[in-house]
């Protein structure tokens, strides 16, 4: 009767033993770092593309438009207010900055538009243009020459003030004026038809 009873306790012993060497080896090595790895890698990114920012970063902007900072100051509280990410409010900020530069461009069309119908103008003139335009152009170029200051003569150039018929005319006039102080004036010099580049050559 004593061997049955020995045979019992050994057999309980070694149930207590192996099974949970195995069982929780299992569970504690597998089941915590699969679950949690997984939760980490598929919800962080969603987390973060509808985030609004505490403060955003630089707005990118196309090659020759600058960030207005006053414009910009006030644009960044309404981006918080609508809840925006960094994504979204460079897209506002993109629409704006193709406004301006189609704003731009149209300006230049017309600036164009302006100075080459003067320059027009002046050519058809019957009194500085015609037969006479040449030698009136160069009459001109050597009144700027001699009564302008090198910031009257960028002024003229960048402006497009220059090519207007009644700018030329007054310099035709002045040029003739002083004619006799410069014995030869009044002859041709540079043949190209574009009046900036002839009567402010240096802009």
């Amino acid at each position: 009767m004593a061997d049955p009873v020995i045979a019992d306790d050994a057999a309980v012993d070694n149930q207590t033993t192996d099974q949970p060497d195995v069982t929780t080896d299992d569970q504690t090595t597998d089941q915590p770092d699969v679950t949690t790895d997984d939760q980490t890698t598929v919800n962080e990114p969603e987390e973060k593309a509808d985030e609004v920012p505490e403060n955003y970063s630089d707005f990118d902007m196309p090659e020759g438009i600058e960030v207005d900072s006053d414009l910009l100051g006030e644009a960044v509280p309404l981006f918080k207010e609508l809840k925006l990410n960094q994504e979204q409010a460079q897209k506002l900020v993109d629409l704006q900055a193709k406004s301006v530069q189609k704003f731009t461009e149209c300006q230049t069309s017309q600036f164009n538009e302006t100075i080459a119908g003067w320059e027009k103008g002046i050519k058809a003139d019957k009194e500085i243009g015609g037969d006479n335009f040449d030698k009136n152009l160069a009459i001109a170029k050597e009144a700027v020459d001699k009564f302008g200051t090198p910031e009257l003569t960028k002024f003229l150039a960048d402006s497009g003030a220059g090519s207007h018929p009644e700018i030329v005319r007054m310099f035709v006039k002045i040029g003739n004026l002083t004619k006799e102080d410069n014995p030869g004036s009044g002859s041709p010099t540079a043949q190209s038809t574009d009046i900036v580049k002839r009567l402010y050559p240096n802009n």
